[in-house]
């Protein structure tokens, strides 16, 4: 099957400082690729992508397909677990730390994949991320995953996916973490908007 995939402003990550955090919107297990392979290698050697703990890890250690697929998924697309039921302290301390390191990572601030094609309330997680590092944050919106890989499917349909990369954003001077999510969110929103 063919799947074509439309970038749109590329110039602003071209233009932004690094490292970043890239916040999207997020419909199917498509989207990371598809934000990876958009991306200058340059810069995609360097980012990881925070993958949700309790949908790929192995908690209880028995299950041979999900260690497997959590290997498989670290590999590809340098990705770390992020906790998504419990405050996500290591979570964001892991970040913290893979900032400091110069990597940029990919991240989907709606805490899980729409199931409508919807933009769900972002969280605040990466927020405090922003704040404390200091690293700016790109707004991303996908549009057509999930229609070239539904949920619980492997294998993609045709279909044409857009990625769209917005400016940069920065926490502003007394700006709460409330009040940048929300930035972060409408800016998204708005790419989609467009499409």
């Amino acid at each position: 099957c063919t799947n074509l995939f439309k970038v749109s402003g590329i110039s602003n990550v071209l233009n932004c400082k690094t490292p970043t955090l890239f916040a999207s919107n997020h419909q199917s297990h498509v989207d990371t690729h598809v934000i990876l392979d958009a991306l200058p290698k340059s810069l995609r050697r360097r980012t990881a992508v925070a993958a949700a703990f309790d949908h790929f890890a192995d908690v209880d250690g028995t299950s041979i397909k999900k260690r497997f697929t959590q290997f498989l998924v670290a590999v590809i697309w340098h990705a770390f677990s992020i906790e998504r039921i419990n405050f996500p302290l290591t979570s964001i301390r892991t970040m913290q730390k893979l900032l400091g390191l110069g990597w940029s990572i990919v991240i989907y601030p709606e805490g899980t994949r729409s199931r409508t094609g919807d933009i769900y309330e972002f969280k605040t997680g990466i927020a405090l991320v922003a704040k404390k590092s200091k690293c700016g944050v790109i707004p991303i919106y996908v549009h057509g995953g999930m229609h070239v890989l539904p949920e619980a499917t492997y294998i993609p349909r045709p279909g044409k996916i857009t990625v769209s990369f917005g400016e940069q954003l920065h926490f502003m001077e007394n700006e709460s973490n409330a009040d940048f999510i929300n930035r972060v969110e409408e800016a998204v929103r708005k790419l989609a908007k467009v499409q």
